[in-house]
C-alpha cells in the first residue's frame, strides 16, 4: 500500500527512470507494479505514476487507487 499524505512534498506517488539530467545512468526497461493499492490524500494534483523518458515502461496490472 503505498499512501500520499496532503503537503508531502512533489505530487508524484511513483517515478521511475531518473532525476539527475543524466539519461544515460537512468534506469531503463520495465517496471513491473503488480498487486498494489495506492490512495492518495492530497487535496490538490496527484500523479500516480512517471517515466523519466521513452525508454522506460511499466507494466500495472490489479493495481488499485483511491
Amino acid at each position: 500500500m503505498l499512501v500520499e499524505h496532503d503537503d508531502d512534498g512533489n505530487s508524484q506517488i511513483l517515478h521511475y527512470g531518473g532525476d539527475s539530467g543524466d539519461e544515460s545512468i537512468y534506469r531503463k526497461g520495465t517496471l513491473y507494479f503488480y498487486n498494489n493499492t495506492i490512495v492518495s490524500e492530497r487535496a490538490g494534483n496527484t500523479t500516480l505514476m512517471h517515466l523519466s523518458t521513452n525508454e522506460e515502461h511499466a507494466d500495472c496490472r490489479k493495481t488499485w487507487s483511491t
